[in-house]
């Protein structure tokens, strides 16, 4: 499995998180320069 998602025009991160059985929290917690509020496109999340 990927380690890492890169953000598509309307993803959110519950839905991220429901594509890699994964939490918001967990997210979150691998990304810390993340702004929850505002992904943006192309951006590259950490998953597992």
């Amino acid at each position: 499995m990927k380690n890492t998602h890169t953000v598509k025009n309307g993803d959110t991160l519950a839905y991220i998180a429901y594509k890699y059985d994964t939490t918001v929290s967990e997210i979150v917690r691998l990304n810390p320069e993340l702004n929850k509020r505002e992904l943006y496109f192309g951006q590259t999340l950490k998953i597992k």
